[in-house]
């Protein structure tokens, strides 16, 4: 049983792991959708604003410590496919731009075009989706197969334990049958014995 127990913790550690990649990475994309919209609006007007830098600054960083931990907690398999992402045109268009904005707060010209922009980072955050998908499809496999397990163990366990009341029922069939057995030949003693018919013991 502890063999079991210890089987069972392990495999939820193993979904808690994809979990944590799952909630990191979700945190990372949507705060790379709220830089989309705050730069945007900057290369919209042509110019970031000391407010609007702030915010930017703050969801950016933000993204970055969630990234951080996805990477920390995700397997190889997400964090080859993002790296694939990451080599994508896409994305060097958006890091270059996220760069030119941190290094210049308060500019009056950025030279940065809104559509552009808006182009290639929802490009990049349909790919991320994509990852996501694939994390999540991922614990419901991982899910779905432990649970096949168990279901498989319960089956089991039942089949042995209705074996096991199945033979004990059959025993006290045995012993109640050869109890009324005994109790009929008994009684048939006792009243020969009454009616004076000599009993034949060998």
């Amino acid at each position: 049983m502890s063999g079991h127990i210890k089987d069972l913790s392990a495999e939820f550690g193993y979904i808690r792991n994809y979990i944590n990649s799952l909630y990191y990475f979700a945190c990372y994309k949507e705060y790379t959708g709220e830089v989309r919209a705050q730069l945007n609006s900057a290369f919209s007007k042509g110019m970031l604003d000391i407010d609007t830098y702030k915010n930017f600054n703050k969801s950016y960083y933000s993204s970055q410590i969630s990234l951080d931990d996805f990477n920390k907690s995700a397997n190889e398999k997400y964090l080859n496919k993002l790296q694939n992402y990451d080599n994508n045109d896409d994305f060097k268009f958006v890091k270059k731009s996220i760069e030119t904005s941190l290094n210049n707060p308060n500019s009056v010209s950025l030279n940065i075009s809104s559509i552009d922009w808006f182009d290639n980072i929802t490009s990049y955050i349909n790919n991320l989706k994509n990852v996501e998908n694939d994390i999540f499809n991922d614990i419901l496999k991982v899910a779905k197969d432990k649970n096949s397990g168990l279901y498989s163990q319960l089956i089991i366990i039942s089949s042995i334990v209705l074996f096991v009341l199945f033979v004990i029922y059959y025993l006290a069939y045995l012993i109640i049958s050869s109890i009324i057995r005994n109790i009929k030949l008994a009684t048939k003693l006792a009243i020969d014995i009454s009616n004076g018919i000599m009993i034949d013991i060998k």
